[in-house]
């Protein structure tokens, strides 16, 4: 525990360093964290990459679900706290005067602090990129893992800058985000084999992972712990509450990936879900500009006054993404490929 206090003491220094010497850059910084949310690589990166290439759309998006959901239940088991509200809770400074770090409008997220799920998507999502690109330009293959490492440097930074996680948090996030991407693609042996599943086995593997995630939420139950305790601390220090969204309740969070990972399940095998060659992107674009605004306007009609069906609703339309994205627009265009028989 003292070793513990003293990492997170030494962070906060390190936190308030950083604050001080990008002073001048705030917005760059902010950029970098938004950026790094998991939603950004989900929502917004996936859609354009399976506008041109399904298959990597579909190695990035499940690899970002995976690397998402076990960050999800991370933050569970380890339940650490975040800068923000940890200077304020702790007792290690006794009566000295407690170190003064600045909020910004993306430091109150909800979930525990480790590890960084800012990191763990990016790296993930980013190695993705990054291994495909390389294979494609081996010559630029050091220029293309000298950006990805920019990048995780980047987002670590600005992570540290707005207070919403300690330097550890993020190196372990990295590492974990780097691991995950890894064992997914093509060079990670066994667990890269994943493309080849049938339905069956992906859908079997996606409720083992709604099993898991139900076993640990009423563990921390049945262990007298309230899963929703950082979503508390955040309301309790956050300077400007309206900054809290829901999109980072870990409940939330994990509802909309287990839907997508069920949406990933229902188009296996991703092997097959490849864009035939020959096809002008335009169909791909306008394919996706549908799907994406037709699940937009939908999901801005959700009401929320019940819990249970607010979470139900958002659980089917991320589901829907990967159904639309990865089934829909191969089909689309495989029609349009089709060329007239002669006579």
């Amino acid at each position: 525990m003292e070793f513990h206090n003293t990492l997170l003491k030494s962070g906060i220094t390190a936190i308030q360093s950083v604050q001080t010497t990008f002073a001048n850059h705030e917005e760059s910084i902010l950029s970098a964290s938004h950026l790094g949310h998991p939603d950004y690589a989900l929502s917004i990166l996936f859609p354009i990459l399976a506008a041109f290439d399904t298959k990597l759309a579909g190695e990035v998006f499940f690899s970002g679900i995976v690397a998402d959901w076990i960050n999800a239940i991370l933050k569970w088991i380890f339940m650490e706290d975040r800068p923000y509200w940890w200077v304020h809770e702790t007792d290690v400074y006794g009566k000295l005067t407690r170190p003064e770090i600045k909020q910004t409008s993306v430091t109150c997220e909800t979930g525990p602090g480790f590890p960084s799920g800012h990191l763990m998507s990016t790296a993930s999502v980013l190695f993705a990129i990054t291994l495909f690109s390389a294979k494609k330009k081996p010559r630029l293959s050091y220029i293309l893992w000298t950006l990805y490492l920019v990048a995780l440097i980047a987002v670590s930074l600005s992570r540290m800058f707005v207070a919403a996680h300690f330097p550890h948090q993020c190196v372990v996030g990295a590492f974990l985000g780097y691991i995950v991407a890894r064992s997914l693609s093509d060079c990670g042996g066994y667990f890269s084999k994943w493309k080849q599943c049938s339905r069956i086995k992906m859908l079997a593997i996606t409720s083992t992972m709604l099993g898991i995630t139900f076993g640990v939420y009423w563990a921390q139950k049945g262990l007298g712990f309230d899963p929703q305790w950082s979503v508390k601390l955040a309301f309790k220090w956050c300077q400007k509450p309206e900054n809290i969204h829901v999109s980072s309740t870990p409940i939330y969070s994990l509802v909309r990936l287990l839907g997508s990972a069920y949406g990933i399940a229902m188009v296996s095998p991703i092997n097959i879900r490849i864009r035939p060659e020959g096809i002008s992107p335009t169909i791909g674009i306008a394919v996706t500009l549908f799907c994406c605004g037709v699940l937009r306007y939908i999901e801005q009609l959700i009401p929320s006054q019940s819990v249970v069906q607010f979470y139900v609703c958002h659980f089917v339309i991320a589901m829907m993404y990967p159904i639309c994205l990865l089934a829909l627009i191969p089909k689309v265009a495989a029609v349009k490929s089709k060329k007239p028989k002669r006579q």
